[in-house]
């Protein structure tokens, strides 16, 4: 290995553990948000089931949350 390939590799792992620096804070970041998040839903009223059927027509469930949900019906 040459001086310069050396060079090259401890600066392309110097680069991998800033991506991973950053990539950690944004994962705390979305953590707090998160957890706000579902605080704040704690606190809120429930919805009224009319509120939820609206909810649902608008934003329905992706197919694997659906597929998901079916699963556990059936056990």
């Amino acid at each position: 290995m040459s001086l310069q390939d050396g060079e090259a590799r401890k600066r392309r792992l110097l680069e991998r553990k800033q991506l991973l620096r950053e990539q950690q804070a944004i994962n705390k970041q979305m953590l707090a948000i998160f957890d706000e998040e579902d605080e704040r839903s704690q606190q809120e009223t429930p919805l009224s089931q009319q509120d939820a059927l609206a909810t649902f027509a608008t934003h329905p469930p992706s197919r694997r949350t659906s597929e998901a949900n079916m699963q556990t019906l059936r056990q």
